[in-house]
């Protein structure tokens, strides 16, 4: 072993964009100072940090600063890319052995000469490190693209997800968390309602629901922050698209809420208003609107004291919102003026037990053939989005290959292309599937649930609750539309078809008796065909 009189600084760096880390710092140390212990070190320093960008490393300048006053004369590191992988502080260092300020550099991995040739050497060495950092960081980002087109966020899981590592490197996902998600859901509920503030939504979320953050490597199960429930509420992640580099993509996680719900929660946040001081819901707001400006139809509750009994009875007035700019509706209906309004719809299209089990016996006679040509359908259908997958992946490997380097075999054109066609194909038998698979496990379910519902929407009306009066409105019509105590909306299918039938029959009852073959001809007609019970619009309890 040489020894000489040179005074030397020990460095060890860990990079914190390394993929893959060889040693830590201590490991450095461990490894250098019994193999340079001969020589005199002065002083061990260990960095923690990128050297991808020039002047990020305090103890690396401050190192190089003592080296120039003359406080040490060489350094000893384990490879030349813990120096550097820029070529800023590469040239401090050539410059500095050129100039002799360093005159000796002693590396565990790599030999280096403080000769001419030595030095162009270690130029070479810094070089490839900078391309190796460069090429690193090009790949990652290629890779984590290639992911974002397969419709997986490279990142961590909002709240109500979480995320799936698999064996395979760079194919985790995301996916539901089944603890989480309806809570989360419901939180968007409570928003959606504009019947409470987000800090309301969070104390409710964490004291009454417990909503925590789950455990991480780094930290223990934890309530949920206020500024997270902030960030839940301004992120489109829940609407199944997410955001990469500016770029959307269409995600293959469930989607929590839509886009129209997400766009609504915006306008909602967006508000001047620093609280809301609505702590009641009301059966009708939300649904509703003027007929004059477009506004939203809103109520308010006011209470009165009764002279003959002294007591205190609420009542509910619904008006436009007036926040629309100007509209001369000022006059408020009450909520019971307001069902009486709507108790008419209502009774159009109320049927009968009896009915309601004659279309059950005719659906399962209809559906047993239906079914079995949906299943084929399905298993094409299947096949067909199966190879457009499998079709996309293989694109991706092969555009993000080594031998496509030179993009001889697929250039960014072609690969643009060939995605979007191929994206396009997949998403529109993604979307059959779906279709298909709703009207084979719940084609007969959603058509007699319709007439349950037409036999239980008058009493709903007048006994239910809020929920079970916003269900009626919402189930039997939309584009509701209040102007001078009228109150207008487009019937949803299959109700009007319900409605016409029986205004054919001349029904005149607010019960319909079978009696006649016609109304089992007009229903089965109108109500019963594939193209029609199987394919509509049904609100479940607790839709908005």
């Amino acid at each position: 072993m040489e020894t000489n009189d040179y005074r030397y600084y020990l460095y060890a760096r860990r990079s914190t964009d390394d993929v893959k880390q060889a040693l830590s710092t201590k490991s450095q140390v461990d490894e250098l100072q019994p193999r340079f212990g001969h020589l005199n070190i002065i002083e061990v320093i260990q960095e923690d940090g990128s050297s991808f960008k020039p002047y990020c490393r305090p103890k690396f300048m401050a190192m190089m600063k003592n080296i120039e006053e003359g406080k040490a004369d060489g350094i000893i590191t384990w490879h030349p890319d813990r120096l550097s992988r820029n070529p800023i502080d590469a040239a401090q260092v050539l410059y500095a052995l050129d100039r002799g300020v360093i005159k000796d550099i002693q590396f565990g991995s790599y030999h280096f000469d403080n000769s001419p040739e030595g030095k162009m050497m270690l130029g070479i060495s810094l070089s490839q490190s900078k391309y190796y950092s460069e090429k690193l960081a090009k790949d990652v980002m290629r890779g984590m693209n290639a992911k974002c087109t397969m419709g997986h966020k490279p990142a961590k899981a909002l709240l109500g997800y979480r995320n799936v590592k698999t064996q395979d490197r760079g194919k985790s996902y995301i996916e539901r968390d089944d603890v989480r998600f309806p809570q989360v859901r419901r939180m968007w509920d409570l928003l959606l309602s504009e019947a409470y503030s987000v800090p309301d939504i969070w104390k409710i979320a964490v004291n009454e629901w417990g909503l925590t953050m789950p455990a991480s490597k780094k930290l223990l199960e934890r309530k949920v922050s206020l500024p997270t429930v902030y960030k839940i509420f301004n992120s489109d992640f829940y609407t199944g698209y997410f955001i990469w580099n500016g770029a959307k993509y269409k995600g293959e996680h469930e989607a929590m809420i839509t886009t129209d719900e997400f766009e609504r929660a915006q306008v909602i946040l967006g508000r001047k208003s620093k609280h809301r001081n609505k702590r009641r819901s009301f059966p009708f707001t939300g649904c509703i609107h003027c007929g004059e400006c477009g506004g939203m139809i809103t109520a308010e509750a006011k209470q009165k004291i009764l002279r003959k009994t002294n007591k205190v009875a609420t009542y509910v007035y619904y008006h436009c919102s007036h926040k629309k700019g100007p509209c001369s509706q000022r006059k408020c209906i009450r909520e019971e003026n307001l069902v009486d309004i709507l108790r008419p719809y209502v009774e159009a299209i109320q049927v009968s037990p009896r009915l309601a089990e004659w279309v059950r016996k005719q659906l399962e006679q209809m559906t047993a053939e239906d079914q079995k040509i949906q299943t084929k359908q399905r298993e094409d259908i299947k096949r067909k989005y199966e190879n457009c997958s499998s079709a996309i992946q293989n694109l991706v490997k092969l555009f993000v290959s080594p031998d496509n380097g030179d993009k001889s075999l697929v250039s960014d054109d072609e690969f643009k292309n060939q995605k979007e066609e191929l994206k396009h194909d997949r998403d529109r038998y993604r979307a059959l599937l779906t279709d298909n698979d709703k009207n084979i496990d719940a084609s007969i379910e959603r058509t007699i649930d319709c007439f349950d519902f037409a036999a239980q929407a008058l009493k709903q009306l007048d006994e239910g609750d809020d929920n079970a009066k916003r269900l009626v409105l919402m189930t039997i019509g939309q584009n509701w539309i209040l102007k001078d105590g009228e109150l207008e909306f487009e019937p949803r299918f299959p109700f009007a078809e319900i409605k016409e039938g029986l205004e054919s029959e001349h029904a005149r009852q607010s019960r319909v008796e079978l009696k006649e073959p016609e109304t089992e001809r007009v229903m089965k007609d109108k109500i019963l065909t594939p193209a029609g019970g199987f394919d509509y619009w049904w609100p479940r309890s607790g839709s908005n």
